[in-house]
């Protein structure tokens, strides 16, 4: 589904990313784990095309997308949910969500959006500004498979997120994935999220994989070491 060779990406002299490999299959759920600064959220945007990089190769369901624009990837089936959540406060909710359906769709968001988030459709009227921070995360969500993307990229999605609704995000994105037949690549920093969500754990340090592990053989207490100050 995707693929990531010798990747590279810099602000100014600054190197962020440096050769970085990375591959993910079909259908799987991957994590990326680390500590702020270590080149998650710079990949992220740079996997979705707001940051360009400075060489490699993105392979996404065997094209080359590394010169394409965010919105040429958005139309090959990629989906983008940001840090921070970024709601559009003043819009409704159903307003938000139909910011990412695509032409086809004619403005008709589709039920089973709803089914998987039923509080959105109690709030369809509501602004986006006075959902709470985890339903504001919902309707990202929301917002990214609207556009009925292959690949979903989540960037720290439980930030500012109450503990008790971390473990129900986990859940929703496993129901997510096994419905819709969807691949995730998430970036995080919360552990106890991602041995719930992840198939696969790779731990990034400096801008580079530096351990990976599957969800069967996951070994807490190596991954909580790198993530440790």
């Amino acid at each position: 589904m995707l693929k990531i060779q010798d990747y590279h990406v810099a602000y100014g002299q600054s190197h962020i990313i440096e050769n970085l490999n990375i591959e993910v299959k079909e259908n799987e759920i991957v994590a990326l784990i680390g500590r702020n600064g270590m080149g998650k959220t710079t990949l992220m945007k740079s996997l979705i095309g707001m940051i360009p990089a400075q060489s490699g190769q993105v392979l996404f369901r065997g094209s080359d997308v590394f010169a394409e624009k965010s919105y040429q990837r958005v139309r090959r089936g990629m989906g983008f949910v940001p840090q921070g959540r970024m709601v559009f406060a003043t819009m409704t909710v159903e307003d938000n969500i139909k910011t990412g359906l695509s032409a086809k769709e004619k403005g008709k968001i589709p039920a089973a959006l709803y089914a998987i988030f039923p509080v959105l459709e109690e709030m369809k009227t509501r602004l986006a500004g006075n959902l709470s921070g985890g339903q504001q995360q919902q309707l990202v969500i929301a917002r990214a498979l609207a556009g009925n993307p292959r690949l979903l990229l989540l960037d720290e999605p439980t930030e500012g997120i109450q503990p008790s609704i971390i473990k129900e995000m986990a859940q929703t994105l496993r129901k997510i994935r096994d419905q819709r037949g969807l691949t995730i690549v998430v970036s995080e920093q919360v552990l106890s999220f991602v041995l719930d969500v992840a198939d696969r754990v790779l731990v990034m340090e400096k801008g580079a994989v530096v351990h990976q592990e599957e969800r069967q053989t996951i070994d807490e207490k190596t991954i909580a070491g790198y993530l440790s100050v």
